[in-house]
C-alpha cells in the first residue's frame, strides 16, 4: 500500500505502535510545509533569531507531536502540529531572551505577537461557544 494514501492518524498509529520510519517521513513530509512557515514568519520580526537554527529542530517538533497526539481530543494533527512548531518557537526566543540576546524592543514585538494571537484565539473560541 502506498503511504500516501494512508491518513494521518494512521500514520501515527503506524509511527506510534510499531516505529515505522517511512510513515514518519510522509508525515514529515506533509508537515514540513507548516513548520517552515512558522518559522519564517518569526524569523522575520524578530532581528537575532535565525532561520537555519529554527528549521534543524523540525524532527524534534515532529516526534513530540507525534507522541502527545491524541485522536480522541477531535483535533486534526496539522493543528496540533502547527501549535507544537509556534510553541518550539516561542519557547526559543524566550531562551535567546533569558541568555540576553534580545534588546528591549524585541521584547515588545513579542508581546505584540502573543497578544494578538491570545485576541485571536478567544475570539475563536468565543464563536465556537456561540454556535452550540
Amino acid at each position: 500500500m502506498d503511504l500516501r494514501d494512508l491518513k494521518d492518524i494512521d500514520l501515527i498509529k503506524n509511527v506510534k505502535i510499531n516505529n515505522d520510519s517511512d510513515s514518519y517521513l510522509e508525515l514529515k513530509r506533509r508537515m514540513e510545509k507548516c513548520y517552515y512557515r512558522t518559522c519564517v514568519s518569526y524569523s522575520r520580526k524578530i532581528k537575532n533569531l535565525r532561520y537555519d537554527e529554527l528549521i534543524s529542530d523540525v524532527d524534534v517538533v515532529m516526534t513530540a507531536a507525534i507522541q502527545t497526539f491524541k485522536s480522541s481530543k477531535k483535533t486534526k494533527f496539522s493543528s496540533w502540529f502547527t501549535n507544537h512548531s509556534r510553541y518550539h518557537v516561542l519557547n526559543t526566543i524566550k531562551k535567546l531572551n533569558e541568555l540576553g540576546r534580545f534588546s528591549y524592543e524585541d521584547n515588545t514585538t513579542l508581546d505584540i505577537l502573543n497578544n494578538s494571537f491570545n485576541n485571536y484565539h478567544t475570539d475563536k473560541t468565543g464563536e465556537i461557544k456561540d454556535d452550540v
